[in-house]
């Protein structure tokens, strides 16, 4: 979906972006938590969107697993292996990470740190601000389970009364 229905719209409106890829699905198959089965982006596709210069593309693992639920080693593979791969497909550096389903260890950041990394993204929901740990960003989650206003409240300052409105429905 990102290159046939995100694409365009940013080539359209000339909208620089990220995407972070799961670099051990690139050209197959991901299944979700809804159990749909959704193609991801080949490597043709994304050197395309690359050359377009309104896309970048940075690591986000290799096989999609979320850090809190494996050992050290296996977490330290993941970043390294993705790098690799998106660095080698891309010709670019990539020094930006978003972890898996958000999920991160104090580990997996302190690795980032000292390998050149200079930020990464969880999945904690609110506004980006400037004295805020670049290490774990905050990133509104976007998926097809959100409505037009959900989005919207999403990617403008009223994030905020969303997140405060969402904690509340969540206590009854």
């Amino acid at each position: 979906d990102n290159f046939q229905n995100a694409f365009p719209i940013l080539k359209r409106y000339n909208i620089s972006s990220t995407i972070f890829l799961s670099t051990g699905y690139i050209g197959r198959f991901m299944t979700n938590s809804e159990d749909i089965t959704l193609p991801m982006l080949s490597e043709k596709l994304i050197l395309e969107m690359l050359q377009s210069g309104i896309v970048e593309f940075m690591p986000h693992g290799d096989s999609h697993q979320t850090f809190d639920h494996i050992p050290d080693k296996q977490i330290l593979e993941e970043i390294a292996i993705s790098r690799k791969t998106v660095e080698s497909l891309t010709q670019v550096p990539a020094n930006i990470f978003s972890f898996p389903k958000g999920k991160f260890t104090p580990s997996s950041v302190d690795f980032l740190k000292k390998n050149g990394y200079i930020a990464s993204v969880c999945t904690h929901e609110g506004a980006v601000v400037a004295d805020k740990n670049v290490f774990v960003l905050r990133r509104n989650s976007i998926d097809s389970t959100t409505s037009f206003s959900e989005f919207r409240g999403k990617i403008t300052k009223a994030i905020q009364l969303y997140i405060w409105l969402k904690n509340i429905l969540r206590k009854k």
